[in-house]
């Protein structure tokens, strides 16, 4: 049960991937009146409107200090909003325990109360059950996973970033039946809002990994489907692991969903999520700081750094922790950012390790949409 180790970490929230990462010690408050030139540190900064913002593109950059090698698309945003959240604060209902050992056909009588520790997911139930290969753990944050026939190793074979490929015309073989992958995708997403759904969020498949089972006797493979939690058009933070201050107290949250066909092309043979998250209010953010001033932050704040490639910019959603710790309950503010990333070249390719997306960054810039604040792991 290697694999299902692995996710029972990420789902309570360890530092797997990305180091010890830093913050400032509180997010500026938000702005409330825009001036037509005002500066962040030395740099003059301008704003435009949401609906500017959704026409605007960051192409790609080679000058000076500063290479991105691919550029931001902003289509996709709907509205800008700073959003207030809560952790799911009790998940173990009566109702909600029926549902899911109903959904992954778990007998619920059966279900064993695990020891809290040290974690912050506050209660859970597992079900372990070696006859059947079969395992679920539900937590009272809405951390939950599922697995069956999970106890085998693969190699990697292709990965597909759905922003940047187009896979309508690709097909794969899953449990020996041909399907095509965009569908799948489209399948999976449909699945995930009927019977996980959150008010205000959708599901939004990023990328996909197919793998092939060693020592595999025929052409069914392994569809690994990365899913990203998305709030009008904009990604809450997947790309970075929790951020920590000074203390190693976390200050961020990140948020994930993993989804393996292999058994069944109706439900997922693994499923695996942090959280459960509910939306208590935004409030509407009617201008925010141009991509063009985003630009000219970032190379001011790297001038420090020596010339570096940020390899992936994208609009994100970065979760800070209002409380002291991720607990079931735990407040939470989404604020938008301009994330530009390094990539993690030494990332080991072709392992479980490679499906979860925190693995692609080394370095990262993320620079707020309102205040032009900028929070990076690196130190000059």
């Amino acid at each position: 049960m290697k694999h299902l180790k692995l996710l029972l970490l990420i789902l309570s929230g360890c530092v797997l991937l990305c180091g010890c990462q830093k913050t400032p010690e509180k997010v500026k408050e938000n702005m409330e009146q825009y001036g037509e030139n005002p500066q962040v540190g030395n740099t003059e900064i301008t704003y435009c409107s949401v609906d500017e913002l959704k026409n605007k593109n960051i192409p790609a950059i080679n000058e000076g200090n500063l290479h991105i090698t691919a550029g931001m698309d902003f289509s996709n945003i709907e509205a800008i909003d700073i959003v207030q959240l809560s952790l799911d604060p009790d998940f173990l209902t009566d109702a909600n325990i029926e549902k899911y050992t109903k959904l992954f056909e778990i007998n619920k009588d059966k279900l064993t109360e695990g020891e809290i520790g040290n974690s912050h997911d506050g209660r859970w139930l597992y079900y372990d059950n070696e006859a059947e290969n079969k395992y679920m753990h539900i937590s009272q944050n809405g951390g939950m996973v599922h697995n069956i026939n999970h106890d085998f190793s693969t190699t990697l074979e292709k990965k597909y970033d759905l922003g940047k490929e187009d896979i309508s015309e690709t097909y794969i073989s899953i449990n020996d039946t041909s399907i095509n992958l965009s569908d799948l995708c489209k399948n999976a997403e449909k699945w995930l809002d009927d019977n996980m759904h959150m008010d205000g969020l959708n599901y939004k498949v990023s990328d996909v990994h197919i793998r092939k089972p060693d020592n595999a006797d025929s052409e069914s493979r392994v569809a690994s489907l990365w899913t990203e939690y998305e709030y009008k058009g904009i990604p809450f933070n997947d790309y970075t692991n929790n951020l920590m201050d000074d203390n190693q107290n976390e200050i961020t949250v990140w948020a994930f969903t993993l989804l393996d066909y292999y058994d069944s092309l109706d439900i997922p043979s693994r499923f695996s999520r942090n959280y459960s998250f509910v939306i208590n209010s935004s409030e509407p953010v009617e201008k925010v700081i141009d991509p063009e001033s985003a630009v000219k932050i970032l190379k001011d704040t790297m001038s420090g750094f020596g010339v570096l490639n940020i390899s992936e910019a994208l609009p994100l959603y970065v979760l800070y922790l209002k409380d002291s710790v991720p607990e079931p309950g735990a407040k939470i503010e989404a604020r938008p950012v301009y994330a530009f990333l390094v990539k993690n070249n030494s990332a080991a390719s072709g392992t479980f390790n490679d499906i979860i997306k925190m693995s692609y960054c080394e370095h990262f810039f993320f620079v707020d949409m309102v205040t032009g604040e900028v929070t990076t792991d690196l130190k000059k």
